[in-house]
């Protein structure tokens, strides 16, 4: 913990910000939350057939009140400036408790939906967060910087879509994977990739580049999902959240891509 608020404490005095992405869909079945209050989960589920992860139940108050307390100390213990998390069936109920430390506290953060059921513009007066992910771009271009569907006409009349839906300055997010599909560079290679000692393709790292370019082009927040700028790989669910790799354990296609992001960062900054 101490380590973590001289990180944050030091990456403020140069401007950096820091952002909590918060897993509130489910947890392991050995999480404080399962073993002290089963009911907070949804009964008999098992989470994509994983029989470790269990699904909570946000039809459940009290979880709502845990889940958006677990959130607000981590922003006060370590001044953080922001979250993130998966849109869910109470975010009314969710989002008024945010509201509230807002106007008791004085201060503003970042709110980020992972969601595709967008119904408002963020920032607007209906709007739950500030910050979305933009779903549609997000699949189309996956779809087709993978070789999976490609398509640049669709991507390209979709971008010109988000221009106008959220204007040239906005706070959507603009990702290659999310917690919730297999990572970018299995969905590039075509390869069962429950085998962690393969392998992808020289071209597979080549697409994930060029796809983590047009990211930081466009307007919005480019965000990469851990583990993505050196291409990480994982199939859809609990496989895509591998454990982290740091530079000695990457391969030399691994540190090439990850010198790209490193550049990208550079001068989007």
């Amino acid at each position: 913990p101490d380590d973590l608020r001289k990180l944050v404490n030091q990456g403020h005095n140069h401007g950096i910000k820091f952002y909590i992405e918060y897993i509130n869909l489910h947890t392991d079945k050995l999480h404080n939350y399962y073993l002290t209050n089963p009911h907070w989960y949804i009964e008999n589920d098992s989470l994509l057939d994983n029989f470790s992860i269990r699904k909570l139940d946000y039809s459940n108050i009290d979880l709502v009140e845990q889940i958006s307390s677990d959130i607000l100390f981590l922003m006060r213990e370590y001044d953080m400036d922001g979250f993130s998390i998966t849109h869910h069936s109470n975010m009314d109920e969710l989002n008024s408790k945010f509201n509230k430390f807002k106007s008791n506290n004085g201060i503003e953060f970042l709110k980020i939906i992972e969601s595709n059921q967008l119904t408002a513009r963020p920032n607007s007066k209906n709007s739950k967060s500030n910050s979305y992910y933009d779903i549609d771009l997000y699949k189309a271009a996956r779809d087709h910087f993978s070789g999976f569907n490609p398509d640049f006409v669709k991507l390209n009349g979709l971008i010109q879509k988000s221009l106008d839906k959220y204007g040239p300055v906005n706070l959507m997010i603009n990702t290659t994977s999310t917690q919730k599909d297999e990572r970018f560079i299995t969905l590039a290679d075509y390869n069962d990739f429950l085998n962690s000692d393969l392998t992808p393709s020289a071209m597979s790292y080549k697409k994930l580049s060029m796809f983590m370019t047009m990211n930081y082009s466009l307007p919005g927040i480019p965000l990469i999902f851990y583990g993505e700028e050196f291409g990480h790989q994982g199939d859809v669910g609990v496989d895509s959240k591998r454990d982290m790799k740091f530079h000695r354990a990457l391969n030399d296609l691994e540190k090439k891509l990850k010198a790209r992001a490193s550049i990208l960062n550079r001068i989007r900054n």
